[in-house]
């Protein structure tokens, strides 16, 4: 049965967001207890029953991806962007820079082409959490 999709490559962890159907970013793996996420090595992601049948295949341009967090928020990238959303997969800000950025207390640095950008996110963090 993967025969058509590649081989399984790696288990899909809590890094991995999609939206649901209000909109909002939920972990894949958060998004259906009962079922197991598979990358292949096709860019395609299974969905995995108990019995590891395939009930689905998700698009790899439905994924977001986490590449930094902190304990209130993650760090998406989505097509060449970075967003930033709390903990309840809300949009909070989106930002200009690169997978590589460091986070340092409440401030970000990064190198893009020949700049180091600096962009302190104190402002950003404080606003959500008071909304809360």
């Amino acid at each position: 049965p993967y025969k058509n999709n590649g081989n399984l490559k790696y288990l899909v962890g809590n890094h991995v967001f999609v939206k649901d159907k209000m909109g909002t970013l939920i972990s894949l793996p958060a998004s259906d207890t009962t079922k197991m996420f598979v990358f292949t090595d096709q860019e395609k992601t299974l969905v995995l029953d108990n019995q590891l049948n395939i009930t689905k295949k998700i698009d790899f341009e439905a994924l977001n991806i986490s590449y930094l967090n902190t304990s209130d928020f993650h760090f998406i990238t989505k097509d060449n962007e970075t967003f930033i959303i709390n903990t309840e997969g809300k949009r909070i800000a989106e930002i200009d820079v690169t997978t590589n950025a460091i986070l340092i207390g409440k401030t970000l640095y990064d190198k893009k082409d020949n700049s180091f950008m600096v962009l302190e996110l104190g402002e950003i963090f404080k606003d959500d959490v008071d909304s809360h």
